[in-house]
């Protein structure tokens, strides 16, 4: 489902973990902030994030990571919804994974040098 809203976090405490809160957010002018800028880690060794691969998102204004836990679930609106939140890294909570959807190849992407590159301009 697209929102139309960015993946965002801020130094606010989220409502069930206590921890830092993560949303979906758009300024009003359509616009996101710093808060929406997010670094995804691909596991140790690996060149690229590939299909069930676990990978973290770190958060670049706190550092912290992104994270769930169904310890923090929600009554309302959808019962048993877990709240997602930024916190240090614990074990396998900040560890996500593409499961389902649409997956493009990398053709080779990563196989180019910088020489490739300059032979394309």
């Amino acid at each position: 489902m697209n929102t139309g809203r960015y993946l965002h976090s801020h130094l606010h405490q989220s409502p069930l973990s206590r921890n830092q809160e993560v949303s979906c957010f758009i300024n009003d002018n359509g616009l996101g902030d710093t808060g929406d800028n997010w670094m995804l880690l691909c596991e140790p060794g690996a060149t690229h994030w590939t299909r069930e691969a676990p990978v973290r998102l770190q958060h670049q204004d706190t550092g912290k990571f992104l994270m769930s836990s169904a310890h923090y679930k929600y009554n309302h609106p959808i019962p048993g919804q877990q709240e997602v939140y930024c916190s240090k890294p614990v074990g396998n909570l900040a560890s996500w994974s593409a499961q389902e959807g649409i997956y493009v190849g990398d053709r080779g992407f990563f196989d180019r040098t910088a020489d490739d590159d300059e032979q394309d301009e």
